[in-house]
């Protein structure tokens, strides 16, 4: 009824699919990552508070400063392979 390259076929995709479900079963909640229910609102400002820094002259060197290391530090990560991460929040 079945050819024998399907039995093959199917037995590697069932193995492949318990070792998925192993390594899922096994993966650490520790990577999981919780925000701070605040966090969306505090972001907003923050992002506001820069929007307006970098509108007034006497501020505006420092905010663009700031925006040019935090990609800085976001491209480091990713040429790490490392995922993003929030501080200060």
């Amino acid at each position: 009824m079945f050819h024998p390259s399907i039995k093959d076929k199917m037995t590697a995709l069932e193995s492949a699919k318990a070792a998925l479900t192993a390594k899922l079963r096994d993966a650490s909640d520790a990577a999981s990552v919780l925000l701070h229910p605040g966090f969306a609102d505090r972001y907003q400002a923050q992002v506001a508070d820069l929007r307006a820094a970098l509108r007034r002259d006497t501020t505006k060197a420092e905010a663009t400063s700031i925006i040019r290391l935090a990609d800085t530090l976001a491209c480091q990560r990713r040429r790490q392979n490392r995922p993003h991460r929030s501080f200060g929040v």
